[in-house]
């Protein structure tokens, strides 16, 4: 595959943004302050305090306040500017701020020190930001987390009335995790909307309907890889269109596999086992990275399709001047997905999905509104409207063809690409939509499915009871089932383009080439245009 210069810088910035990306997700490093290190911790958090997501950066600012430090203006000092520069590592996969008692005694014994000197007490040390004791996670003179009265996770023997308003036995100490609007409450991986039998039901459809499609959609990649040379725009169109389907397919045979162990957390002696939230689970992040770019692609390679059949048929191109705007296809297919990925992945705002066992965009948030069924509506109808375009060109085409009394075999081969191309975007729209219409139905109904749950359950997870019965709403299994089962469908029905003629044709091909190698070379060689010729007659 040929991409020109600027397409080349395209992809390699791309592929340096996923990089820089996935390496300023906040985690805990090493610490190579040697200002802090005398502090007896080894870990800072990034981002810091004023989001520095570099210890240089932060190191650089710290260094201003250096003679302070090393003048011992305050015996608390070094801990009050290392608590924001150089956070100390905890369990809350957060940077934990100093308390306001640290920060007024640091200022208070500091104020001789930075009038003698000249130096002013910056803004961004104002002792009204920091929280006071008791009200938000801090840190005090000793570095050490001091809670507040719901931090602590709940076991799971804890009484409802004790963890009223909070996240009771789901209460996990990661800042990116959001449930029932509380954060750092999970999802529970067991028992939330889906009892156990659903779950391997539902978990066993999708992994056979995978299968099904992964298998399906190798094969013909398999046979254009044999003969590649009668494929060209608007045809090829279609190869990596079901290439995408094979890679999606991939992922959902993996997320079976893994069962749930991607998609979820495990179990601890005071949390049950939760769905897993954000980008810090590497398994979770790259299935959803491979899964939702093929998602987006696929849905841009249906509109390219479309688009080259249009300019076909509408706009009389010849097959030479839609190959040669091919690389524009291209660049369009790959980089609106890639483009998409990074914002979701940099928001975090990814999700594990307990039936399919993979990772996806958060069902909790209007981001599956925005990310995932905006683009894919709004793919899915400028292709459906450049499909319609194309057929109505054929259908005058074919009309001006009767008319001029030009019936022969030309003739009979137009309907039948007129056919072909009607039937091909018949198998891709309504499953798309259904795919579509799922998706709403899962959004929209989220709220109510979970207060549901929710009251249902909230004395086995210690969760706060509401006084008033919500109305009885719970998802219907077989509507997830459906979604995944039109997923797959089209994966598995793309075969239909190629026509079994030619995937015999295609595979004939390839049993003479291997006939020939085995011979002592009194064969020539032919063309695969030369051989599809020999082989059909």
């Amino acid at each position: 595959m040929k991409f020109n210069l600027p397409s080349h810088y395209l992809i390699t910035g791309l592929c340096c943004l996923l990089s820089w990306c996935l390496n300023v997700q906040a985690a805990c490093q090493n610490l190579q302050s040697n200002l802090c290190s005398v502090l007896k911790y080894n870990q800072t958090f990034l981002p810091n305090y004023f989001k520095h997501a570099d210890q240089s950066v932060s190191q650089a600012e710290l260094d201003g306040y250096r003679p302070m430090i090393v003048n011992n203006c305050s015996p608390v000092i070094r801990q009050f500017l290392c608590s924001l520069y150089m956070s100390k590592c905890t369990a809350y996969d957060r940077a934990i701020p100093p308390c306001r008692p640290l920060c007024e005694r640091a200022r208070n014994d500091c104020r001789k020190f930075i009038s003698d000197f000249n130096i002013k007490w910056s803004e961004e040390f104002n002792c009204n930001n920091f929280p006071p004791v008791g009200v938000a996670l801090c840190l005090n003179e000793n570095l050490t987390v001091v809670q507040t009265v719901t931090t602590d996770p709940p076991t799971a023997n804890t009484t409802a009335s004790s963890s009223s308003g909070a996240c009771g036995a789901l209460q996990i100490k990661k800042a990116e995790y959001t449930f029932l609007d509380i954060a750092g409450c999970a999802k529970p991986c067991h028992q939330f909307y889906f009892n156990s039998s659903q779950i391997q039901l539902a978990s066993s459809v999708i992994g056979v309907m995978a299968i099904l499609a992964f298998c399906c959609t190798l094969f013909i990649i398999v046979t254009f890889l044999i003969d590649s040379q009668g494929y060209e725009y608007p045809e090829r169109s279609v190869i990596f269109l079901v290439f995408c389907y094979c890679i999606l397919s991939l992922t959902y045979i993996i997320g079976f596999m893994a069962q749930r162990n991607i998609a979820c957390n495990p179990s601890t002696s005071s949390v049950n086992s939760t769905v897993h939230q954000g980008s810090s689970k590497e398994g979770c992040t790259v299935l959803f990275l491979i899964n939702y770019f093929f998602t987006i692609a696929s849905s841009v390679w249906w509109v390219v399709f479309s688009l080259g059949w249009y300019l076909a048929a509408g706009k009389k191109w010849v097959e030479e001047g839609i190959n040669a705007v091919s690389h524009y296809f291209h660049l369009t297919a790959w980089l609106i997905p890639a483009i998409l990925t990074i914002v979701v992945l940099a928001l975090g705002k990814i999700e594990g999905d307990v039936l399919s066992g993979i990772c996806f965009v958060n069902t909790q948030s209007s981001y599956m509104y925005g990310f995932v069924i905006a683009p894919l509506t709004i793919f899915l109808l400028i292709g459906l409207g450049f499909s319609i375009a194309t057929l109505i060109s054929f259908y005058r085409i074919r009309r001006e063809m009767l008319t001029d009394n030009r019936q022969c075999d030309g003739t009979a081969e137009f309907e039948k690409l007129l056919k072909k191309i009607g039937i091909f975007a018949f198998l891709y729209v309504v499953p798309g939509i259904i795919v579509v219409s799922c998706y709403l139905y899962e959004s929209t109904n989220q709220q109510s499915w979970t207060a549901y749950w929710k009251q249902q359950n909230c004395r086995q997870f210690s969760l706060s009871c509401s006084a008033t019965s919500p109305p009885v709403s719970a998802p219907n299994l077989a509507v997830f089932i459906v979604k995944y089962i039109a997923l797959f469908s089209f994966g598995i029905a793309s075969g239909y383009w190629i026509g079994l003629k030619r995937i015999i044709t295609a595979w004939k091909l390839f049993c003479r080439r291997l006939t020939a190698k085995r011979g002592e070379g009194d064969q020539d060689s032919v063309t695969a245009s030369q051989a599809r010729k020999i082989v059909s007659h």
